[in-house]
């Protein structure tokens, strides 16, 4: 009896040596798979965490930049700015010396704008625009008038309007940019493309006044 009692404790304890081994070694197992699943998350997060850090701001689609123009000593210009997308208004200060502005030798004070009685709505933003820098210039706000009213001597005639002016300017312009003006005793006729036209001619007006001594003698297209 006593022999094999010793035999049955002596399996007994094989087995369960051999029990603790066997789950010593499967804890291992499992803590390797997790260590080995953990480096691999890390090795994949690591190229998105660079690149996040990479990122730039997105930049705003709403057009900002302004239409400005540098002068020299003489008060002349001296830029060559190109039309790109529309700006929220035109700003250009070509810095007058004597604050007076001239077209056809007549101060342009004495002059009033005149808008179609149906005006769109570029027609409306060159004229109030040109208004607004005159005013920056000489302190002077020009009046905005539609074409219901009678014709004076001097007058900035803007679009489609009754004036006798409008209809010798051709109202078909290619590109998007196109304008033409022209200057008779006194009248200056502006037409445009309603695209960004308005913004090119008023750009041209300021720039062909600046470039004069600060008086506009002829008329201008593109």
């Amino acid at each position: 009896m006593s022999v094999r009692y010793d035999i049955l404790n002596t399996q007994s304890e094989l087995y369960y040596k051999a029990t603790i081994r066997d789950h010593t070694k499967g804890a291992a197992v499992e803590m390797r798979k997790k260590i080995i699943a953990l480096i691999l998350i890390n090795v994949l997060l690591i190229p998105l965490a660079i690149a996040c850090n990479k990122q730039e701001s997105p930049t705003s689609s709403t057009p900002s930049e302004t239409y400005t123009f540098e002068t020299n000593e003489s008060g002349k210009s001296t830029s060559d700015n190109k039309e790109t997308d529309a700006p929220e208004s035109i700003v250009i200060d070509p810095a007058f010396k004597d604050g007076k502005i001239s077209i056809g030798g007549k101060d342009i004070s004495n002059y009033v704008i005149v808008l179609p009685s149906s005006p769109q709505s570029a027609d409306k933003k060159f004229a109030t625009d040109l208004s607004a820098w005159v005013k920056s210039i000489t302190g002077h706000e020009l009046q905005i008038v539609d074409d219901s009213t009678s014709p004076v001597a001097n007058e900035i005639i803007v679009g489609n309007t009754s004036r006798a002016e409008s209809s010798k300017i051709t109202d078909s312009f290619e590109k998007a940019t196109d304008y033409k003006a022209t200057l008779t005793e006194g009248k200056l006729a502006v037409k445009f493309n309603k695209g960004m036209g308005g913004y090119s001619a008023l750009n041209a007006l300021q720039r062909s006044i600046a470039n004069n001594d600060c008086d506009l003698t002829e008329g201008f297209t593109n």
